[in-house]
């Protein structure tokens, strides 16, 4: 193949995404209106960086094609509603009485603070230092509320309750009630492990409706609270889980960072610009010089590593991650040290280390050998990364 093709070829792989929109304009209203919001394309990709320690599973993630989604926001001077459409054949519902059947879900997710466009937090639930919000929503049968002053026996099934007749018929009844099928809820987190649901959130109201074969769903969230604040351009990732390809966890379509567009002004355009950014490196060079530095821990592309779970998977980096980020992540590795990650992964080769305080430290070297030209051909060619479109 040569050089000319090889290009278009690498330029055809980063274009999978030019039906999607570099930003969502959020509409400004005096009441919010779900029918005034201005729906955009936003691409979500298979999140394959780090696997499910359900090895089946996270078999059923390879492969997959990127999801196209639309999504869009209105906003007051208090709140913000934001709706996100996608196609999807099936209806899953998560099941009370089955381990095997997992829910459809939807998830929006936002920085808790303004910051700068190129330190965003990163796009798995956030790191340490620069938390996110998350609006999470699923398809569920029904779910309990949880509590440490919570009565157990309201979740007992009938064969361990050692009740029978009326009053056996009673306490049926009594759990019926108490269930919800409803699972809307706010976390906060600073990355895996550390999600921590937000019980006290008012203001907060979520719902997902399927027809025709698309799921829609609505998240109203205040535009200002403890949990996050609204900026002149807000950053937001959406991610969707399909049950019927056990869709939990990990096991999800995830976009990028999404900039949506409150308060036009020179900054917002700056930070848009950030965050959508397209490396002007050579993307050929880049592969060339990926598979000298990286290619010896990671997958990506047709390379292989030596080992599974050697290190994060970067076969659709690409679809979700910033160039800041991807340049970041070699420049200072220690920068965003994911705090956990699939447990299968070899002792040999631990992608971090903790001291006793529990600061991370990667594994990763940084690459500040190599020249600015050649962090931009890398990041160029990993942009390329990314499954193709269904």
């Amino acid at each position: 193949m040569n050089k000319t093709v090889k290009l278009l070829t690498l330029t055809a792989m980063a274009s999978v995404s030019l039906a999607a929109a570099d930003f969502i304009t959020a509409v400004k209203t005096d009441k919010l209106d779900a029918s005034k919001v201005k729906l955009e394309n936003v691409m979500l990709y298979p999140q394959t960086t780090i696997g499910n320690n359900d090895k089946e599973a996270t078999e059923k993630m390879k492969g997959l094609k990127a999801l196209s989604a639309k999504a869009g926001a209105v906003f007051s001077d208090k709140e913000m509603l934001v709706v996100v459409k996608y196609k999807d054949a099936t209806n899953s519902k998560q099941s009370l009485k089955s381990t095997k059947l997992f829910g459809d879900g939807v998830a929006v997710q936002f920085p808790s603070a303004c910051m700068e466009a190129d330190k965003l937090p990163y796009i798995g639930m956030g790191n340490e230092g620069r938390a996110v919000e998350v609006l999470l929503q699923k398809n569920v049968e029904a779910v309990y509320p949880t509590s440490d002053k919570a009565d157990v026996t309201m979740q007992q099934v009938k064969q361990n309750l050692n009740m029978f007749g009326d009053e056996l018929a009673k306490k049926q009844a009594a759990q019926k009630a108490l269930a919800s099928a409803k699972y809307n809820k706010v976390f906060v987190s600073e990355g895996f492990r550390s999600m921590t649901e937000v019980k006290d959130a008012k203001g907060y109201e979520m719902s997902m409706s399927y027809k025709s074969g698309e799921w829609t769903a609505v998240f109203k969230k205040p535009l200002n609270d403890e949990y996050s604040k609204a900026c002149d351009v807000t950053p937001m990732a959406i991610a969707v889980w399909d049950g019927a390809k056990d869709g939990r966890n990990g096991n999800k379509w995830l976009s990028s960072w999404t900039p949506v567009l409150l308060k036009d002004s020179p900054k917002a355009k700056a930070d848009i610009a950030k965050i959508t950014e397209k490396s002007k490196g050579n993307a050929i060079n880049g592969k060339k010089l990926a598979a000298d530095n990286c290619a010896a821990c990671h997958t990506m592309g047709d390379q292989k590593a030596p080992m599974a779970n050697m290190a994060p998977d970067l076969s659709n980096i690409g679809g979700y991650s910033t160039a800041a980020y991807l340049k970041e992540s070699m420049i200072a590795p220690n920068a965003v040290v994911v705090p956990g990650y699939n447990k299968n992964a070899h002792p040999a080769t631990p992608w971090y280390s903790a001291d006793d305080k529990g600061v991370r430290t990667s594994t990763m070297p940084p690459f500040d050998s190599l020249k600015p030209a050649e962090i931009d051909d890398i990041v160029a060619y990993l942009q390329t990364l990314k499954a193709g479109v269904k």
